[in-house]
C-alpha cells in the first residue's frame, strides 16, 4: 500500500470567509502537519490577516446567487454557481497528487479521511472514487428520495478527479427556476413541493459527474425516481464514491452537529454500512483485513432496510399532514415516532 503523505495532500477552502473560518484552516493544519492549504474565494472578499494562513489564496470574479432553492420566508440563496466558481477555480492551482474540497464552514480534526481512502483504494474494485460525507449524502430509498443526492460539504481525492468533478457548468436561471414553470409530479412529498430549483446543488453536480462518468440513468428533476434511477443512484455511488460518517473520517461540521443526533437524517442518509452494502463487498472488505475489522465496524451505523421502509411508509403516510405539523410546530413529535422506528421496529 501507497501511503499518502500530508505533503500529497492540498486542502482547498472554498467559498466565503467566515469568522469561523481562520480557526477551521488552523486546526485542519494541525491535524495534518506538512499539508497544503489553498482559499478559494471572491475578489471582493475581506479575508485580512487570515490570508497569512494559507499556501496560496486564488480569487475569483463572484457570479452572485441564484433564487432560493426552496420556498418560504427563511428560504436561503443558491450559491451553487459560487460553489462551482471557486472549487474549480482553487482545484485548477493544486499541483498536489490529492485534494480535498472543503467548505469554509468546516475543517479537519485527522487524517482518518486519508488513511480510508489509501486502505479501500488499494482494494482490486476501488477504481478511481472520491469520498464524501454521510451527511448529506441521500439514500435512494430514504425519506426524501432525492436521487443522485451526494453531499458536497467535503470531497476527497485524486486531484485530476476532483477537477473532472467540479468542471461542470453553471445552474442556469431556467433551472433554479424550475418548478415556478413546471408541475409538481403527482404525489410529491412535501419537502420535494417546497423546492423550485429543478435540481438541489448537490444532485445538480451528481448527476453531471454522472453523465460525463458512466452509463447512468439519472433523474429529470428533483423527485424522479424510477426504479431504474435510484438502482443507478445506488451503482454511482458503489462505484464512484466512498461514504462514511463525519466524525469517522475525521470531519468537523459544528454548525450541523445536530445532524447526527436527528432521527430524521438516519433513515435519509447513506452510512458508512449502506455503502458497503452498495458495493456488495462487505464480506471481501472485513473478511481480508481482519486487523482492520474494527475499523470498519465502527461506521457500520445504518438501519436495516425493514427499518427505513417503514420510516418512509410511515412519512408518506403523514405526507399530507405535514404542513399542519410544521406550522404547529408539532414536528418533534415526528422525529420521536422516527425514534421509535429506529429503537423498536425489527
Amino acid at each position: 500500500m501507497t501511503r499518502i503523505r500530508n505533503e500529497d495532500i492540498t486542502l482547498v477552502f472554498q467559498g466565503q470567509w467566515l469568522e469561523s473560518t481562520a480557526g477551521n484552516i488552523a486546526r485542519a493544519r494541525a491535524a495534518l502537519p506538512g499539508v497544503q492549504i489553498l482559499l478559494s474565494t471572491f475578489a471582493a472578499d475581506h479575508t485580512g490577516a487570515g490570508a497569512a494562513l494559507c499556501d496560496r489564496v486564488v480569487r475569483s470574479h463572484d457570479p452572485g446567487p441564484l433564487a432560493p432553492c426552496m420556498r418560504g420566508s427563511n428560504a436561503r440563496a443558491n450559491n451553487l454557481n459560487r460553489q462551482i466558481v471557486t472549487s474549480a477555480a482553487g482545484l485548477e492551482q493544486v499541483s498536489t497528487r490529492y485534494a480535498a474540497k472543503i467548505r469554509t464552514d468546516c475543517t479537519l480534526v485527522s487524517r482518518n479521511f486519508a488513511e480510508l481512502y489509501e486502505h479501500i483504494d488499494a482494494l482490486d474494485f476501488a477504481g478511481d472514487r472520491l469520498l464524501a460525507s454521510s451527511f448529506y449524502t441521500l439514500h435512494p430509498e430514504g425519506l426524501e428520495q432525492l436521487q443522485f443526492h451526494v453531499s458536497d460539504w467535503f470531497i476527497f481525492g485524486k486531484t485530476e478527479t476532483l477537477q473532472t468533478y467540479f468542471d461542470v457548468r453553471l445552474m442556469s436561471r431556467s433551472d433554479a427556476e424550475w418548478f415556478d414553470w413546471h408541475p409538481y409530479e403527482k404525489g410529491s412529498s412535501h419537502i420535494a413541493r417546497r423546492y423550485r430549483a429543478r435540481y438541489s446543488p448537490e444532485q445538480y453536480l451528481a448527476v453531471a459527474y454522472a453523465q460525463k462518468t458512466g452509463n447512468y440513468s439519472v433523474p429529470d428533476y428533483l423527485n424522479h425516481s424510477t426504479e431504474a434511477v435510484m438502482q443507478d443512484c445506488m451503482r454511482l455511488i458503489a462505484e464512484k464514491f466512498i461514504v462514511f460518517d463525519p466524525d469517522f473520517i475525521g470531519l468537523g461540521i459544528e454548525k450541523y452537529r445536530h445532524v447526527g443526533c436527528s432521527n430524521y437524517q438516519f433513515f435519509n442518509c447513506v452510512w458508512g454500512s449502506d455503502w458497503l452494502d452498495f458495493c456488495e463487498q462487505k464480506k471481501t472488505l472485513i473478511s481480508n483485513n481482519p486487523g482492520e475489522n474494527i475499523l470498519f465496524e465502527a461506521a457500520l451505523q445504518g438501519p436495516s432496510s425493514g427499518r427505513r421502509r417503514a420510516a418512509a411508509d410511515f412519512m408518506k403516510k403523514i405526507n399530507h399532514a405535514i404542513p399542519l405539523l410544521r406550522s404547529g410546530k408539532m414536528m418533534p413529535l415526528v422525529g420521536k415516532m422516527l425514534g421509535l422506528y429506529r429503537h423498536v421496529y425489527s
